[in-house]
């Protein structure tokens, strides 16, 4: 992974074991809680089922083909649920910072009405000579303070009285400057997936896609020859069909970017969270459809694998996607891969030399 500034909001994950492998990439935004929480419970989420089928399976002997296509369609519901799961788990952290806000109310006028309760018996002309010293930095007030604190609030460690000193107006200050019901951060926040997962006994497997990160795989067949595979396709705004699900939802489109009725705006079409752009009744009870303004409906595409290929699969976010065809992606890993180098660092400093804007992450799958 690269950042540009400040926190990185990707995400990623793998899970390797005898049976089933999985790798994914997640481009969050608005903030990495989404993103983190898909790292921490997506593989295991989509595990359990994919698991249950396969012994079942087994005793019934289903042909492969069956399976996988099994497999997809479980995994269509699986994440429909996965995205209403994380729709109540940011309900609770919404909850939570509410509850924590109030909290913070009510410690800061505590503190507010216990320094008052010291000016209110001052005479007027030292109270306000007080305030003014204790408000005031500089070395210059600063024996004042110290006496000040040792009079009357010993007890405080220097670092509350520092803040008890920033909470003398008449009126409390908050170190938030809201407590809501609405919180943006909550509602705006979500991510793209993109990844691949890979049945061992089954010679195969599938991609998942939501959003605009990308899937690709390389393969090099025994008599020298490569084929360049897409294995997802990104979802984004100004794609034809997507078009026409957004608007029917009551979406616009402008300059590839799909605007709501609130007229809030974002880059991708497809993610998870951002439930801003999810249609919610006023109960907030989540109904996850997929004639929505945004949806996390998922593209999955099965693939089969030849034991006598040579296949590279490489899962990128699109601040590397966004800058490179596959053909030149493929270059890139095949490149660092003859030159012993790591090909996802290598796909990721290509997209910072290439001025890149955007935080980027590549997985590179060898098989």
């Amino acid at each position: 992974r690269w950042k540009v500034k400040g926190s990185n909001e990707d995400r990623f994950s793998v899970s390797i074991n005898d049976e089933i492998s999985f790798y994914f990439v997640f481009d969050g935004h608005g903030g990495n809680l989404v993103s983190q929480y898909c790292k921490d419970n997506f593989i295991f989420r989509i595990y359990s089922p994919i698991k249950l089928y396969l012994e079942k399976c087994k005793v019934e002997k289903t042909p492969i083909i069956t399976i996988l296509e099994e497999i997809r369609t479980i995994l269509k519901q699986t994440i429909f649920d996965f995205d209403k799961e994380l729709y109540e788990f940011l309900k609770g952290e919404r909850e939570k910072k509410k509850n924590e806000e109030i909290e913070e109310e009510g410690r800061l006028k505590v503190l507010h009405e216990s320094i008052w309760e010291i000016f209110n018996n001052m005479d007027p002309e030292e109270r306000d000579l007080a305030i003014g010293l204790l408000s005031a930095g500089g070395e210059e007030t600063y024996d004042f303070r110290k006496d000040f604190k040792e009079k009357h609030f010993s007890k405080l460690t220097d670092d509350k009285f520092t803040e008890l000193r920033r909470n003398i107006s008449p009126t409390p200050s908050r170190s938030n400057s809201y407590i809501s019901d609405d919180f943006d951060e909550f509602n705006n926040v979500g991510t793209t997936v993109s990844g691949i997962i890979f049945f061992k006994d089954l010679k195969g497997g599938l991609s998942i896609n939501i959003g605009d990160s990308q899937t690709t795989l390389l393969t090099k067949k025994v008599d020298g020859t490569s084929i360049d595979v897409p294995l997802s396709h990104p979802h984004r705004p100004d794609d034809t069909s997507e078009i026409e699900r957004i608007v029917k939802a009551g979406g616009s489109v402008h300059e590839r970017k799909i605007f709501n009725k609130k007229n809030k705006w974002i880059c991708v079409s497809r993610a998870f969270g951002d439930f801003d752009f999810k249609n919610l009744d006023g109960s907030e009870v989540y109904h996850l459809k997929p004639d929505t303004i945004l949806t996390a409906e998922p593209g999955i595409e099965i693939f089969e694998i030849n034991p006598t290929d040579s296949l590279t699969f490489t899962i990128c976010t699109d601040g590397i996607s966004d800058h490179f065809t596959m053909s030149q992606i493929h270059t890139i890993v095949s490149n660092a891969i003859d030159k012993g180098e790591d090909p996802a660092k290598a796909l990721c400093e290509e997209s910072r030399n290439n001025k890149g804007k955007d935080d980027v992450t590549a997985i590179v799958v060898l098989l």
